[in-house]
């Protein structure tokens, strides 16, 4: 398999400050495409993520877009430490892109963490570390700010942010139990001190109703949904009752806690790709 491999900071900076400079834009997107908000309007998005498994072998190609869109899980190719250093550096260069006066109402972007599949993995040494690298990477920002070039030397004694985030979306794929669901998220805003989105899979719904979506309301009646996916799927009841223990732990801890609906859904892909 092909490796993922990060582009140097420096390099980063450097065509960051080039373009800038000869007025085209930003990393090939020109000033014109450029979405600079409406002071009457709110554009926000709250999350962004991407999981943090490491150390896979992912078949090529891994996404299929030709109509219907599908992946092959896990997608994530990078380890935890070079995702944290990733984080990092996209967050230094919102920060530089506000000083630039490019990035207005920037102050609130937000960066979240996304972490599955099973307890022992989130408690595992690694997975902390990344999470307490995300709440306090002051260490990876005075690294990179060493790499900032000399000819953009303005840049390097900027106020960058060090807590790139204090939230984590929960994924619940696999077959992840229902009492593993409910016991990482509570790990999470106990234990980590992190505010909580719980993503939840369409088979909740069960295989009947999930079907008429699918194949009768949507018109998709060639995906394929296996049997298998709804074995292990936390179930509508089950989510009702996860939901709202969470929710009143949240409360009592001063954490924020929600769900997203709905997350990507197990299929087999027919079509000979």
């Amino acid at each position: 398999m092909s490796e993922l491999t990060p582009y140097p900071f420096d390099r980063l900076l450097r065509r960051l400050g080039r373009e800038l400079a000869a007025g085209e834009g930003v990393f090939g997107l020109p000033r014109t495409a450029f979405f600079l908000g409406d002071p009457q309007h709110d554009f926000s998005v709250s999350l962004h993520g991407r999981t943090v498994k490491d150390d896979l072998n992912i078949p090529r190609p891994c996404i299929d877009m030709r109509n219907v869109g599908y992946n092959v899980e896990w997608s994530q190719e990078l380890t935890l430490e070079r995702s944290l250093e990733e984080y990092v550096k996209a967050s230094m260069l919102v920060d530089i892109l506000r000083a630039e006066g490019l990035a207005p109402g920037y102050d609130r972007s937000l960066f979240d963490m996304s972490v599955g599949y099973d307890l022992a993995g989130v408690r595992s040494p690694r997975v902390r570390a990344f999470i307490e690298g995300m709440k306090d990477a002051s260490g990876v920002v005075r690294r990179l700010r060493e790499q900032v070039p000399d000819e953009l030397a303005r840049w390097r004694d900027l106020a960058f942010s060090t807590r790139v985030s204090d939230t984590v979306t929960l994924s619940t794929f696999h077959g992840c139990p229902p009492r593993e669901i409910e016991d990482i998220a509570s790990f999470m805003m106990a234990e980590m001190g992190l505010g909580v989105i719980v993503k939840l899979n369409p088979t909740l719904l069960g295989p009947v109703d999930l079907r008429a979506l699918l194949h009768d309301a949507l018109g998709y009646t060639d995906v394929r949904v296996p049997e298998e996916a709804f074995e292990k799927d936390a179930r509508w009841e089950d989510v009702v009752g996860i939901v709202e223990r969470l929710g009143r732990q949240a409360a009592s801890l001063g954490r924020t806690f929600g769900v997203k609906l709905t997350n990507t859904l197990v299929v087999e892909n027919t079509a000979g790709f």
